[in-house]
C-alpha cells in the first residue's frame, strides 16, 4: 500500500513541478504564470506533507506534519484566490487594499498552526486530531479565499466570451473536483468523524485538477504544453520499450540456455546484451521520436529555423510574385497549414492573388479592404468580434496577418486550416507575429522595385519615342538649316549689289563740286548713305555667321606681326576718330608674331576699334595695348566711352546682343548686333579668347582678345615650320 502511495505522490509532485516550472519560463512577466507556478509549488508542498503526516509511527511526529500541511493550506487558499482574481490576464489587477488584507490575515495565521492554535493534537497513522481555538479562523480563512475565488471565476465566466470563457469553464470544473475532494477526504470526515483514511488519495485530486488546467492550457494556448506533454510519452514509451526489450532477452536467453539459473557466463551474456542495448538505444530512440513526431507532433517544426530560411527567401529576391509564392509555400510546407495566400494592396487595388489550395473566387475585394482596416493579427478560434468570426467563417480563413509598415497597408496573408485539424499553437502566432513585420517590409521593397522597373520600362519606352522625334527633328532642322544657309546667301549677295550702287550714287551726288545741293538734300543724302551702310554691314555680317556657322568658312593661319596689321586699321579709322577729335594711340612693346588668318584678325580689330570710337564721346581716347607669356600675344581696346553695366557685360559676344539702353541712345549709328558675335567666333577659330571688362556705366570699357604666339612648336604642329621664324634659325 504505501509504495502504490508513493508512485501516486510522485507522479503529482513531478507533474505540478514540472507544469509550474515550464509556465514560468514560458512568460515570467506574466501575473498569472507566476502565480500559477507558486500555486502549484504550493500544491506540491501539501501533498508531500500530507504522505508524511500518514505514514509516521508516533502521534508527535504526525502532530509535527499536521501543523505544516495546515500552514500551507493557508497559502493555497492566498495563492488560489489570487491566482482566480488575475487569471487569465497577463497583468495582476486585484485592488491593493483587499491584496494587502489577505496577505497580512495570511501570514497571522500560518504561524498559528505551528503554536497549536489551528490543531492541538494528532495521532499517528491517520488516527485524526484535535481542532484548537484557531479553527474557526482556518476554516474562514478557507471559505474567504477559496469560496471568493471560485466566485471570483463565476464572475469571469459570465463577462468572458469566446475560447475565454471555455478556458474559464475548464478552471471552474477542475476546481470544483479537486477542492470538493480536499475539503471532504481532508478536512469534514477528518473533523466530524475523526478518520484520514481518505489523505492518502490527495494526489489524484490534484492530478485531475491539473489535468483539467493541463487540456484547458493545451486547447487555449494559455500556457502552451503540448510540445512538453507529447516529448514525455515519447521518452516514457522509449524506456517501456526499451525495458521491456531489455526484460524479454534476459527471460529468453536464461530459460532457453541456462534453465533459469544465472553464472559467470550468464552475466558475460547479459553485459553482451546490455551494451547492445546501449549501442542501439540512438538508433530507436529515432525511430521512435519520428513515429511520434508524426501521431502527436503532426511534424512539428522549429520556429527559429523557418524564420530563418524565410528570411533567406526574402532577402535572395526582389521578384514580388518570386517573393510571394515561395514564402507562401514555405510556410504552409513547414507548418502544415492546407492552404493559404498573399493580397497585395497597391493604390486601394489588389494584385491578382498569390494563393495556394484557395479559389481567387474567395478574395471579394471590399472584405479584403475592409480586413485590411483592422492592422492587427485576426485568428479565426479566437476572435470575438462576432461579425468578424462570420465573415472569416464564410472566406474559409483561419489567420487573417495585415501586411503593413508604419501607417501604410500593403495588403494581408491569410490562412486556412492546419492540416491536422488543431488550431494555432501559440507558437504559430508568435512565429506569425515575428514573420508580419519581415514580409511586410520585403513586401514593401518589392513593390518599390516593380514600380522602378515598371518606371524604367515606360521611360525606355519614352526615350526610345523621344529619340526617334528628334532624329526627324533634327533631320528636319538640317534640311532648315540648309534652305536658311541658302537663303541668306543667295538673298545677300542679291542686296548687296544694289545696296552697293545706291552707296556709291549717294556718295557721288554728295561729293559732286559741279552740282550744287540745296542743305534739305544734302541732308536726305546723307541719311540715305548711312543707311545703305549700315544695311551692306548687316548683309556682310549674316553672310559671316553664316559660313561660320555651315562650317564654311575657310581660316588660313600665317605668322605675321601684328602690330603692323594694328597701324593699318589704325589709317583706316584715323578720318572717322579725327570726326569726333578721338585721341587713337597703339602703345608699342616687344612681342612675338601671332599664327594666325591676317583677314581674320583685321576683321576682328576693325570691329572692335570701330565699336570704340562709336560709344565714345568727343574729346575721348582709344588705345590698343599688347601683353604676351610667350605663348599667347594679348590684344586690349581700350576706350574712355559709356561703359558697359555688369548686367549686361553677360550679354556681350552673343548674337543680337545689342544694348539698347539710354547710356548707349547717344551714339550716333547703331550697330547691328552681331558685330562681337562674329568677332567670338573667329577668335575661337584661331584657337583664341575674347573677352570685355568694364567698371560700370561712364567708366569706359577694354575689349581684349588673345592669339596663339607663332613659336617653333605651334607652327610645327601646324605643319606650316620655316627654317627662319623672326629672322632666327628654326
Amino acid at each position: 500500500m504505501l509504495s502504490f502511495d508513493l508512485l501516486f505522490v510522485i507522479i503529482a509532485v513531478i507533474g505540478n513541478f514540472i507544469l509550474g516550472l515550464f509556465t514560468l519560463r514560458k512568460n515570467p512577466k506574466s501575473a498569472t504564470n507566476l502565480l500559477f507556478f507558486l500555486f502549484t509549488i504550493s500544491i506540491t508542498t501539501y501533498i508531500i506533507f500530507n504522505f508524511l503526516v500518514t505514514y509516521q509511527k508516533t502521534d508527535q511526529a504526525a502532530f509535527f506534519w499536521v501543523k505544516a500541511v495546515m500552514s500551507n493550506a493557508v497559502f493555497i487558499n492566498l495563492l488560489f484566490f489570487l491566482l482566480t482574481s488575475t487569471f487569465p490576464s497577463p497583468k495582476f489587477s486585484l485592488n491593493r487594499k483587499i491584496f494587502w488584507a489577505s496577505t497580512i490575515f495570511s501570514l497571522f495565521l500560518a504561524p498559528a498552526a505551528q503554536l497549536n492554535l489551528i490543531f492541538i493534537s494528532a495521532k499517528a497513522s491517520g488516527g485524526g486530531g484535535v481542532p484548537g481555538i484557531a479553527m474557526p479562523f482556518f476554516l474562514l480563512h478557507t471559505a474567504l479565499y477559496l469560496g471568493g475565488g471560485f466566485i471570483t471565476l463565476v464572475k469571469t465566466f459570465r463577462k468572458s466570451n469566446g475560447f475565454e470563457k471555455e478556458q474559464v469553464k475548464l478552471f471552474l470544473f477542475g476546481t470544483i473536483l479537486m477542492f470538493i475532494s480536499i475539503l471532504f477526504g481532508n478536512l469534514l470526515l477528518i473533523l466530524i468523524f475523526n478518520n484520514s483514511s481518505f489523505i492518502g488519495l490527495l494526489p489524484i485530486y490534484t492530478l485531475i485538477f491539473i489535468s483539467t488546467i493541463s487540456y484547458a492550457i493545451v486547447k487555449n494556448k494559455f500556457l502552451d504544453i503540448n510540445l512538453l506533454v507529447a516529448r514525455s510519452v515519447v521518452y516514457t514509451l522509449l524506456v517501456f520499450i526499451i525495458a521491456l526489450f531489455y526484460t524479454g532477452s534476459i527471460f529468453s536467453v536464461t530459460n532457453l540456455f541456462f534453465n533459469g539459473q544465472i553464472t559467470r557466463l550468464q552475466a558475460i551474456i547479459y553485459s553482451v546484451f546490455a551494451l547492445f542495448v546501449a549501442l542501439t538505444y540512438p538508433y530507436l530512440k529515432q525511430a521512435i521520436e519520428k513515429l511520434t513526431d508524426k501521431v502527436l507532433f503532426k511534424n512539428n517544426y522549429d520556429s527559429n529555423e523557418l524564420l530563418s530560411s524565410l528570411t533567406k527567401i526574402m532577402a535572395s529576391t526582389l521578384q514580388l510574385e518570386d517573393l510571394t509564392r515561395l514564402t507562401l509555400h514555405k510556410l504552409l510546407e513547414t507548418v502544415h497549414i492546407s492552404k493559404g495566400a498573399f493580397l497585395i494592396l497597391e493604390e486601394q487595388k489588389f494584385y491578382p492573388p498569390i494563393a495556394e489550395g484557395f479559389d481567387n473566387t474567395n478574395f471579394n475585394s471590399s472584405l479584403m479592404e475592409w480586413l485590411c482596416s483592422f492592422k492587427k493579427i485576426l485568428i479565426f478560434d479566437e476572435e470575438e468580434n462576432p461579425k468578424i468570426k462570420i465573415i472569416l467563417r464564410q472566406l474559409n480563413f483561419s489567420v487573417v496577418l495585415p501586411l503593413f509598415v508604419g501607417q501604410t497597408i500593403h495588403g494581408l496573408l491569410v490562412l486556412g486550416d492546419k492540416k491536422s485539424g488543431e488550431i494555432y499553437s501559440s507558437q504559430d502566432i508568435k512565429m506569425l507575429e515575428i514573420f508580419g513585420p519581415e514580409v511586410s517590409v520585403a513586401v514593401q521593397n518589392s513593390k518599390a522595385y516593380e514600380e522602378i522597373k515598371r518606371f524604367n520600362i515606360t521611360l525606355k519606352e519614352e526615350i526610345d519615342k523621344a529619340t526617334k522625334d528628334l532624329q526627324v527633328a533634327n533631320k528636319r532642322l538640317e534640311e532648315l538649316d540648309k534652305i536658311k544657309d541658302d537663303f541668306v546667301s543667295v538673298a545677300s549677295h542679291e542686296l548687296r549689289t544694289p545696296m552697293t550702287a545706291v552707296r556709291s550714287y549717294a556718295w557721288m551726288a554728295l561729293n559732286r563740286p559741279d552740282v550744287p545741293l540745296s542743305e534739305k538734300l544734302k541732308k536726305y543724302l546723307q541719311r540715305t548713305l548711312i543707311s545703305t551702310e549700315r544695311l551692306i554691314n548687316l548683309v556682310n555680317d549674316m553672310l559671316n555667321i553664316s559660313r561660320i556657322e555651315s562650317g564654311k568658312i575657310e581660316i588660313n593661319p600665317q605668322a605675321f606681326d601684328v602690330e603692323t596689321l594694328v597701324d593699318d586699321v589704325l589709317l583706316e579709322v584715323g578720318p572717322k576718330a579725327k570726326e569726333k577729335n578721338l585721341h587713337l594711340v597703339s602703345y608699342k612693346t616687344q612681342i612675338p608674331k601671332v599664327f594666325a588668318d591676317p583677314d581674320k584678325v583685321h576683321q576682328v580689330l576693325l570691329n572692335l576699334v570701330g565699336n570704340a570710337l562709336k560709344f565714345t564721346p568727343e574729346n575721348g581716347g582709344v588705345s590698343i595695348s599688347f601683353f604676351t607669356d610667350g605663348q599667347m600675344v594679348d590684344i586690349s581696346i581700350k576706350d574712355t566711352g559709356v561703359g558697359i553695366s555688369s548686367d549686361d557685360q553677360r550679354r556681350l559676344f552673343q548674337k543680337f546682343g545689342r544694348l539698347d539702353y539710354s547710356y548707349v541712345a547717344s551714339a550716333t549709328s547703331g550697330g547691328t548686333g552681331l558685330g562681337l558675335f562674329i568677332c567670338k567666333s573667329l577668335v575661337s577659330l584661331m584657337k583664341g579668347k575674347i573677352w570685355a571688362e568694364s567698371d560700370g556705366i561712364n567708366m569706359g570699357s577694354t575689349f581684349s582678345f588673345s592669339l596663339p604666339a607663332a613659336t617653333p612648336e605651334v607652327l610645327k604642329q601646324a605643319g606650316k615650320y620655316t627654317t627662319k621664324v623672326d629672322g632666327e634659325e628654326g
